[in-house]
């Protein structure tokens, strides 16, 4: 499967016919023909070795290593996973040293469970919601969706509302990727004042979540951090303009959380996936890890107009969730503050539509634990048929 997946595999099968079309054309004659003839094979067969090779990965979108050496990964076991932890000369987990910089400092303000959270002290739009309700109504419902623990993955932790909630209400552990420089610097702040410091709970990785290995241009809205967009940019969200921009790493994350693939992949308990429109890449970046029934449930926003802007849209990402065997929900309008399980109340959506609401929150919760009980909400008949009309709008 993963070989006619990728992308260049007629490339390299015409290739190894071209290798042996020229050592060995009809014109070979006489004695060196036999010679010339296996010379052609036999690099023939180390191309294809070659081949086979890479498409083991497993996934389509794996651009491999930075090209100096593999040497300069750290794998290290974490959360009893095996996991990258650094790349020397381009970016390592967070050492829990004291963040440095930013003399405007913290806002602090009260958070879940008697814990405090680090703020923007100048005037932002997620800032001004947790200092007025004490949590960011987005992730409410995550403590609920977890299910009986595990590891939860946060791709877009942007201050940390989401991670540091996970970490004050549950016994999770977290794994949190945030590109942002500034982001991470309040991030950090607010994980240094719990108390204690949940050190063996948490991975803090300074990355952007893609479908390639590389390095691309971070925008954040004025005003509005939480709006903070990778390459290509959409306006809306962003009224005031945008910061300057920021060069930040991008790691698919089959690379980073499954890098042996020899051993069992890790066990993903929920995955938040919001990233202002690089959705649709985060998830061709971790098709491996899709296909591997890794992951539970994820939790992705479904932003049309920051999906187009990235080349994709809210249907293709419905439909690369579909096809990765996962069904389908809209989050309930309440998930941030009634009582009891989110996805008991969540609408079964088909992977060709879009909801009115757009944009909205999204469940997918994976066929495979639907199929172990672990979702004791979600009964068999509340999948939509697949439809195979144009998509459209409810």
């Amino acid at each position: 499967r993963a070989w006619q997946r990728w992308p260049q595999r007629e490339e390299l099968a015409q290739l190894c016919t071209a290798v042996k079309a020229t050592l060995c054309e009809d014109s070979c004659r006489g004695r060196d023909s036999l010679i010339l003839r296996g010379v052609g094979v036999l690099l023939s067969l180390l191309a294809t070795t070659a081949m086979l090779s890479i498409s083991s990965i497993g996934s389509s979108s794996f651009s491999g290593w930075p090209t100096d050496s593999s040497s300069s990964l750290s794998v290290e076991p974490l959360f009893g996973e095996h996991i990258v932890t650094a790349e020397a000369g381009a970016w390592s987990v967070w050492g829990w040293e004291p963040p440095a910089g930013r003399a405007a400092g913290c806002r602090w303000a009260r958070f879940v469970n008697n814990t405090s959270i680090c703020l923007r002290p100048e005037d932002d739009l997620l800032s001004a919601a947790i200092l007025k309700d004490g949590h960011w109504f987005e992730c409410a419902d995550l403590p609920s969706l977890l299910g009986g623990g595990g590891l939860f993955v946060d791709v877009g932790a942007n201050l940390g509302a989401c991670t540091l909630h996970m970490l004050a209400a549950t016994g999770a552990n977290v794994v949190a990727f945030e590109p942002g420089a500034a982001n991470r610097w309040y991030l950090r702040s607010s994980l240094l004042a719990l108390r204690p410091p949940p050190r063996s709970r948490l991975a803090l990785y300074p990355l952007a979540a893609g479908s390639a290995n590389e390095t691309l241009q971070l925008h954040a809205a004025v005003g509005n951090a939480g709006h903070s967009v990778l390459g290509e940019r959409s306006s809306k969200y962003a009224y005031k303009g945008w910061e300057l921009p920021e060069t930040v790493v991008v790691r698919t994350l089959d690379s980073v959380l499954w890098p042996e693939r020899a051993r069992p992949p890790p066990s993903i308990s929920l995955l938040k996936l919001d990233v202002e429109g690089f959705e649709c890449k985060a998830l061709v970046g971790m098709r491996a890890l899709l296909g591997a029934a890794a992951v539970r449930l994820v939790k992705a926003e479904v932003f049309d107009d920051g999906l187009r802007a990235q080349g994709c849209s809210g249907v293709e990402l419905q439909q690369e969730l579909r096809r990765a065997g996962f069904r389908l929900f809209v989050a309930p309008a309440d998930a941030a503050g009634a009582a009891g399980d989110p996805l008991a109340r969540a609408t079964p959506l088909a992977a060709e539509t879009l909801h009115s609401t757009e944009p909205y929150n999204l469940y997918a919760a994976s066929e495979s634990a639907i199929q172990r009980g672990e979702f004791a909400s979600i009964p068999p008949e509340r999948w939509p048929r697949r439809r195979h009309h144009r998509s459209r709008t409810v």
